[in-house]
């Protein structure tokens, strides 16, 4: 891959899907400044080599853990986070269980539709809302946020900031494509444990990382807040928010 997205994912030897929102170019020639922003998926099995990584090199001062709270309880958190870095939950999706996103996800027919019906829930968009009025302050970045993959929750949320920075929509379409290795890895790996009797009923596309599914939300959001930053302010948004991030992530802005 060549570009602005050539060099933005880091290795580790247990977080997956990791890469920097910096280095990409906004349309008044601003860039993304780095090491501010992190995305992946989930870091819970994290060595101590990884943790070392991410708060020593990469200085990551708080985690945005955008998992459901079943989640949590099932699975937990990584024993390696300790102050003075910040563990912070913000649930996006509101279903309870596996069994009612499955039942959700079966009701809608893509991945684009399923992440609007994710944006058309108030609940959803107070909690986006919040996650990047957290990556505005200073002292909460730099900031990793994550849900389970590192595809759906962080995608949607990736998209939202990217948006309000004024990254062009197929820049946002093809930073979350990268997510797509990541994607089918955990569909192998779900395909691999689970028994017949305990494989929840996915429709196959939810695997996949379509890029035209952040063009139609980017789309969506046009069409029914006028942009990313109505949708900010319909879900309880400071009007000042959208400034304050570019003024805190963007480089060589144009006047």
């Amino acid at each position: 891959m060549s570009g602005p997205h050539a060099d933005r994912s880091i290795a580790f030897e247990a977080i997956d899907n990791f890469r920097d929102l910096g280095g990409l170019r906004t349309r008044d020639g601003g860039v993304i400044r780095r090491g501010h922003v992190f995305r992946s998926g989930d870091p819970r099995h994290m060595t101590e080599s990884d943790y070392a990584k991410l708060t020593g090199d990469l200085g990551v001062r708080t985690i945005l853990d955008l998992r459901r709270p079943d989640e949590l309880e099932d699975v937990g958190v990584s024993p390696l986070i300790k102050p003075p870095v910040r563990h912070v939950h913000i649930r996006l999706v509101q279903a309870h269980n596996l069994e009612s996103v499955v039942r959700q996800t079966q009701s809608v027919g893509s991945v684009g539709a399923m992440y609007q019906q994710s944006l058309e829930d108030v609940a959803f968009g107070r909690n986006l809302t919040f996650a990047l009025e957290l990556l505005s302050h200073e002292e909460n970045r730099p900031a990793l946020f994550h849900c389970s993959l590192g595809k759906d929750r962080v995608g949607v949320l990736a998209a939202s900031l990217l948006a309000v920075l004024g990254v062009s929509d197929g820049d946002v379409a093809t930073d979350y494509a990268m997510s797509a290795q990541a994607a089918q890895r955990q569909a192998e790996l779900r395909a691999k444990n689970e028994t017949v009797d305990s494989k929840p009923n996915w429709p196959d596309w939810v695997s996949a990382a379509p890029p035209e599914s952040m063009q139609h939300i980017l789309a969506f959001v046009r069409r029914e807040f006028g942009s990313m930053e109505g949708y900010l302010q319909s879900h309880g948004g400071d009007a000042t928010l959208p400034e304050r991030l570019r003024d805190a992530l963007l480089d060589e802005r144009s006047s």
